[in-house]
């Protein structure tokens, strides 16, 4: 699985390089707090509203059996 991954202006865009089927993400905060989850079906853009304040973020997308982590950082 291959993403990018954006934060701007209170929205978080998730490009993927596929349509994807079904997959779960989770946006976790650096003290391991869950801020929020979705599911994403057949789509390739995801752009989701989501108001975070400045910190380390964690966003975990589940793909199958295939788990990918990255970081964001909010200023």
């Amino acid at each position: 699985m291959s993403f990018i991954i954006n934060y701007m202006n209170h929205h978080l865009m998730i490009h993927f390089s596929h349509i994807v089927e079904k997959a779960h993400v989770e946006i976790i905060a650096e003290n391991n707090q869950e801020i929020e989850s979705f599911t994403i079906r057949n789509q390739e853009f995801v752009n989701f509203d989501l108001p975070l304040e400045k910190g380390n973020y964690h966003i975990k997308i589940v793909e199958g059996s295939e788990e990918n982590i990255k970081s964001i950082i909010v200023n």
